[in-house]
């Protein structure tokens, strides 16, 4: 079954994928979503400009098909590129390494891509972006959340996040990136690969994702570098 997330609107608007509505502006732009051919509803994922025809995302967001995912940014009523290829990691089975590169058809203008961070400790007050889902061809809101490491008096394996300003979207926001605060180029340090319900509870509905689990940019440097080898266009801003 076909699942899109969703999230209270806080604000939204900025460049879409196609470059049409390029004069408005919102925080960490590469930062965008995944429409799905069979589903009416988006997003479907959230996914990350690395590149300006390669994005990064959620190695689960591909599983009903990446040959039927497309890419945006902004406002989901937007045209999206359509994916013509992709990248798994050789790990995606484990939520570490849980990332999938995708190749999109042409390339994204007047959207930097991020850069990544190879941060051993992932910082408090980490950014992401979340959109509202809405049916295709609707306008649909963007918001960022904020998020601090879930502190555990016990050894864990997993890197999980709770919000500490904003929330995550009710179905989670699979495929987004955890950018580090600030202005100037977004810088990306991670994904969400994985929900939980580690968090408070959520202000729509006690069912609904509070936590997070990221996959390091750190842990898969390698696996991004060969990701951004498989760009076309590596100058198409």
């Amino acid at each position: 079954m076909l699942v899109a997330s969703a999230c209270k609107p806080i604000n939204g608007g900025a460049a879409s994928a196609s470059g049409s509505n390029a004069a408005e502006v919102l925080v960490h732009p590469s930062g965008g979503f995944l429409a799905h051919a069979r589903s009416s509803v988006v997003p479907f994922c959230h996914a990350v400009l690395i590149a300006s025809d390669i994005v990064v995302t959620s190695a689960h967001c591909a599983e009903d098909g990446w040959w039927e995912l497309s890419f945006g940014t902004g406002d989901v009523s937007q045209e999206t590129i359509p994916v013509e290829d992709f990248l798994l990691h050789p790990l995606a089975h484990d939520e570490h390494h849980a990332l999938v590169a995708l190749v999109l058809s042409r390339p994204v203008r007047r959207v930097a891509p991020a850069t990544t961070v190879a941060s051993e400790a992932l910082p408090c007050g980490v950014e992401i972006p979340s959109y509202d889902a809405a049916l295709r061809g609707d306008r649909g809101e963007r918001r960022v959340w904020t998020a601090c490491a879930l502190e555990s008096s016990e050894p864990s394996p997993r890197t999980i996040f709770v919000a500490t300003d904003g929330t995550p979207s009710c179905h989670g926001d699979r495929g987004a990136g955890a950018f580090a605060p600030g202005s100037g180029p977004d810088r990306v340090i991670g994904w969400v690969t994985a929900v939980g319900m580690l968090g408070p509870p959520h202000p729509i509905d006690d069912a609904c994702v509070t936590d997070v689990e990221i996959a390091s940019a750190s842990e898969n440097l390698d696996f991004l570098d060969e990701a951004r080898a498989l760009s076309r266009f590596p100058a198409a801003l």
